[in-house]
Order: structure tokens, then C-alpha cells, then sequence
């Protein structure tokens, strides 16, 4: 028989039980390691466009992501980010990640985004006369050494048999092309956007954009991942992948407003969009001409002395093509 001082159990039992649960609560909030978002280091230019599109829309959320932009000017500073440990992902061209594949085998490309033979221009003022690629000889040639600026013009030379002692080469930082062609330092400048528009926002009417029939240069802009992240988070990537594809399908239907979303983040006007926007052809992919852009642009890069190094990577064992193949069958065309 129990006695008044004796607690009923199911009252012990329920007490038991919620200093349980306190003490649970007390414990997983000391202990839960803090949620961190995925880093991507962007370069911020409209080749960028389906990574802010992906943001801005909630596609990267709809895929259970948390990504955290960390802006660059230029994906060779964005890729230098990621190998420094400062992100996990990174957007870059295929210049930087052909330099960097002689020191660093540390990342791979998940997919290319978006592709262009318009990017990098020839721009010559009017009063300089020059109608065509044949008509640089002799003149002063400004552009970015060392980068995608300097392999297309000395691609474009050859193609034109045109000599390397035949122009003279002017190094500036891509800033600085737009006012010294329009101070007449130079006759010719080779700048990737938006240097371009600049150029040509600063010298209108004289500003002259020579064409050419010849595709000597299609530029990639890529997602590049360390290869830890690869490894050890194969859903994180396919999700991502998956993110980028839905931003590349909204591109496509709904250009106006993906360029909206455009100029609101890199803060640039209509006139900027009009001028490069046609010039971008986004798609997921894995080609083998990603591939051979490479191995040429490491022969000339050797053969310049731009490298120490006398033999080319496999650039083969620069790309991870598997979350791309699972995500989008038929966007992988490499050849092993």
C-alpha cells in the first residue's frame, strides 16, 4: 500500500523524462556544428549570368543550397581564390585553368556554362585607318599579356601570317586599354568585355570593331571544383550542376528578364546587355574541343616561355565529368 510521501511513478517517470529532453536540448545546442554555406568564388562579368540567375531565382535553394558569391574581377583571380581555400567552387575561362594545370592538379571542371568567339575583340579608331587584320603591320598592338587577350591575337596573327616582328606588342591591364587607344598610345587593342564597350562608350563614332570570318578562339567559362569537394561531396555537386541547368533553361525563356537580373548585379546599363548579350551561347557541357582548346593554348604558352615546363598535361585528368553526365545524359562528348 503506498504512503501520501511516495510519488505516483507515472509522475516520476514524466519528470525523468523532461529533464531528459532539457538536457538533450541543452547538449545539441552546445555541441551542433554551426551551418556553413557553400563558397563559390565568381567572376563578375555576364558570363557569369546563370550562377546569379540560379541565386536570384532560388534555383540553388530548390536544390537544397545555401551558396554563399564571393565576387572577383576576372576568373583567374576567382580560381586563385578556390586554391587558396577560400571557396570550394569557382567560374573561370579556360586561359587560367590551362595555366594553372602546370602547378596545381588540385581541381577539375564540373561543366562549362556558356561559350563565346565574341568576347575578345579587335578594336581600332577610325582616323587609325585599319580595315582589316592585314592592316596591323606596323602598328602598335595593345593587350593583356600572359592571358586569353594575347593567345587570340597571336592566334589571329598566324592565322593572317602576319610575323611577330611585324606589330609591336604593348602589355597594359585591361583598364587600361580603353584610354590608351583613345589617346592614341596605342593603334589596336585586344580587351575582353566589358573593356570593350568601354572602349568603345569612350571613343564613339571613331570606335571600329574589325570583323573577320575566322573562329581562331572560342572561349569557355567554366565550374570549377577542388578536387576534395568533388570526392567528398558528389550530391552537393550534381545539385549544383542541376541548379545551373535550370538557370540555363530559364535563360532561354525568359531572356528580358534574365537580363534584368543581370544589370541589377553587376550594375551595368541596357546599352551594355545590347552589346555583349548575343554574344553568349549558354549550355551545359563536356566537349572534347574544351579539351583541345586546352592542349593548344599550353603548346603556345610553352612555346612562348610562359611556363616553365616542356610538356603538356593531360587535360583529361582535369575534368570530373560524372555529376554533369548523371544530371544531363548526352552533355558529356570527351574522348578517353
Amino acid at each position: 500500500m503506498r504512503t501520501p510521501n511516495h510519488l505516483p511513478v507515472f509522475l516520476v517517470v514524466g519528470a525523468l523524462l523532461g529533464l531528459t529532453s532539457v538536457l538533450a536540448l541543452f547538449w545539441s545546442t552546445e555541441t551542433k556544428t554551426p551551418h556553413t554555406p557553400l563558397k563559390l568564388s565568381i567572376s563578375t562579368t555576364p558570363l557569369s549570368a546563370p550562377i546569379y540567375i540560379a541565386q536570384d531565382k532560388g534555383f540553388f535553394a530548390a536544390h537544397g543550397l545555401d551558396i554563399q558569391l564571393i565576387e572577383h574581377k576576372g576568373g583567374h583571380r576567382a580560381l586563385k581564390a578556390m586554391l587558396e581555400g577560400q571557396s570550394q567552387l569557382a567560374t573561370t575561362s579556360d586561359i587560367p585553368i590551362m595555366f594553372n594545370s602546370f602547378t596545381a592538379n588540385r581541381y577539375a571542371v564540373a561543366t562549362t556554362f556558356v561559350q563565346s568567339e565574341n568576347d575578345l575583340k579587335v578594336i581600332t579608331r577610325r582616323d587609325s585607318h585599319i580595315e582589316s587584320i592585314s592592316d596591323i603591320k606596323g602598328r602598335r598592338v595593345g593587350l593583356i599579356k600572359g592571358g586569353s587577350s594575347q593567345y587570340f591575337f597571336d592566334t589571329l596573327r598566324l592565322v593572317h601570317h602576319i610575323a611577330k616582328e611585324d606589330v609591336e606588342v604593348i602589355a597594359r591591364a585591361p583598364e587600361q586599354l580603353p584610354p590608351a587607344l583613345q589617346a592614341g598610345q596605342v593603334d589596336v587593342i585586344i580587351p575582353w568585355e566589358p573593356y570593350g564597350f568601354e572602349a568603345q562608350q569612350l571613343l564613339g563614332d571613331n570606335a571600329h570593331v574589325l570583323s573577320f570570318t575566322d573562329e581562331v578562339y572560342r572561349e569557355t567559362f567554366n565550374l570549377v571544383a577542388t578536387q576534395v569537394f568533388i570526392a567528398s561531396h558528389p550530391e552537393q555537386l550534381r545539385s549544383v550542376i542541376a541548379a545551373l541547368q535550370d538557370a540555363v533553361t530559364f535563360i532561354h525563356e525568359f531572356p528580358f528578364e534574365s537580363q534584368q537580373i543581370i544589370m541589377q548585379r553587376l550594375t551595368v546599363e541596357q546599352n551594355f546587355i545590347d552589346w555583349s548579350w548575343s554574344d553568349l551561347e549558354f549550355g551545359l557541357s563536356l566537349s572534347q574541343s574544351l579539351i583541345h582548346t586546352l592542349e593548344a593554348e599550353a603548346r603556345w604558352a610553352i612555346n612562348n616561355q610562359l611556363v616553365e615546363a616542356a610538356h603538356i598535361p593531360n587535360f583529361l585528368d582535369y575534368v570530373a565529368a560524372d555529376s554533369l553526365e548523371q544530371v544531363v545524359p548526352g552533355a558529356v562528348t570527351l574522348v578517353y
